[in-house]
């Protein structure tokens, strides 16, 4: 197993910025688990990006999506009584497989969805924890 790990999440990747996210994505591949935190999938999908995990609950991808990534393990997480978001569920993951030098993309909405910001914010912070 790898030991680092870079997520994909669900959030916003700029067109002015994807090459930076391309490089950063092939630099990762060789020695790194690539996760498509749920909607970070679109992401992969629009730039021909193949995640090794798609974690999440499934509810912003469609099937047809994650049909295109047949080679992907699907780890799926029910929404009712979901408590973590997709991205804190591949943290999650990360963690319990002993994978600690993790990067994250998409994590700084520029959309202002604060509650995606916000979320991801405390979410940096309670990784000391794990």
């Amino acid at each position: 197993m790898k030991t680092k790990a870079s997520v994909f999440l669900n959030g916003t990747y700029p067109a002015e910025h994807h090459s930076f996210y391309i490089n950063e994505y092939n630099e990762a591949k060789a020695d790194s688990v690539i996760i498509a935190a749920d909607g970070g999938l679109r992401f992969c999908l629009v730039n021909n990006l193949q995640p090794d995990f798609i974690i999440g609950d499934l509810d912003s991808i469609d099937r047809e999506t994650i049909n295109q990534f047949p080679q992907a393990e699907l780890i799926t997480v029910q929404s009712e009584g979901k408590t973590l978001t997709d991205g804190e569920l591949a943290l999650d993951w990360c963690a319990a497989n002993r994978i600690i030098d993790v990067v994250l993309y998409g994590g700084i909405d520029t959309l202002f969805e604060t509650d995606h910001l916000l979320g991801n914010i405390f979410m940096m912070f309670g990784l000391k924890d794990k």
